[in-house]
Formats: structure tokens, sequence, C-alpha cells
């Protein structure tokens, strides 16, 4: 991954906001990343809450490691979200060919 310091990820007074909908054994280390490059994580996955979460965050990240079907909808609503404010959508097919997609 290549990060563009005009980006989203550029430093400045106000801190980005990247939110995660991914796996529970890499929330951890997702975090600690965003976290690095001085920004805030956020990891809400919540049905209730992705929509209005991407419309404040400067990322949204969606890793398909382990899906069920209230994580699925949640990464369709996060993403339709992120793209109507035009923000970056990062795909982690991790797991793509483990699984089918339900």
């Amino acid at each position: 991954m290549i990060i563009d310091s005009s980006g989203p990820w550029k430093k400045s007074e106000e801190k980005s906001h990247c939110n995660h909908i991914t796996n529970f054994v890499t929330i951890n280390d997702c975090a600690n990343i965003v976290k690095a490059f001085g920004a805030s994580p956020v990891m809400a996955h919540a049905r209730e809450e992705v929509a209005d979460m991407a419309g404040i965050s400067s990322a949204l990240v969606l890793n398909i490691g382990t899906l069920t079907s209230e994580i699925v909808d949640s990464m369709l609503l996060a993403g339709k979200s992120a793209n109507n404010k035009r923000i970056p959508v990062v795909l982690d097919v991790c797991g793509a060919r483990c699984h089918k997609i339900p």
C-alpha cells in the first residue's frame, strides 16, 4: 500500500479517522497501523452506525476474511456511504477463496 502524504493520511492539526470493518484476529493490528500514521482508528461494524461513521471518516477498510451476513450488510452500507462521500475504500481480500460470501 502506498500512502500519499497529500491524501487522507496527511498529518494535520485535526486527526483523520479511518473506519475498519475487519475480523477480530486483525483488529488490534489494524488499529495500531492507523495510529502509527497519526490517524484515529475506528472499528465501527454495527449496521446502525457504519453509514454515519463513513460519513465522518477519511477512509474505509473492509476485510472479508471472516464474514457473516450481518457484516456483509454493514460493509455494503459503509461502502455506499464512503462512495457517496468520495473517500477511499480499501478492500482486503484475505480469505476470499476460503468461503462463499453470504
